[in-house]
């Protein structure tokens, strides 16, 4: 009985889960399947003992899938991180041209000095 309730718990736990497990779909498909799975061991790694220490097959495949879950999301986030850091680093500021027109006033008046 206890397996079926545990099977059945799994179960109702994917169903809940499909969102997210169809957004891991989705980064896997973009190509950042190496990505994933290094975020994934190294979840693992930090929570090694409730691995080892599941009180069942299905709770097992549930921490697995959370493992996934998480690894995906995580190099999803980084991503977009990446993406719009990359959009501010490219947006030259006021206080850019302020910085480089005084770098290029020192540079000529010291060039002016030798």
């Amino acid at each position: 009985m206890t397996q079926i309730r545990d099977l059945l718990s799994l179960a109702a736990y994917c169903l809940r889960q499909r969102g997210r497990l169809n957004r891991v779909r989705a980064v896997l498909r973009a190509g950042d399947d190496e990505r994933v799975m290094h975020e994934a061991q190294l979840a693992y790694l930090r929570r090694h003992a409730s691995f080892a220490d599941a009180r069942s097959s299905p709770a097992l495949v549930r921490d697995w899938t959370n493992v996934l879950i998480e690894a995906a999301e995580k190099v999803e986030r980084d991503r977009r991180d990446a993406e719009l850091y990359a959009a501010v680093a490219a947006e030259e500021t006021a206080e850019d041209r302020e910085w480089a027109d005084a770098a290029r006033h020192v540079a000529g008046e010291r060039w002016k000095e030798s």
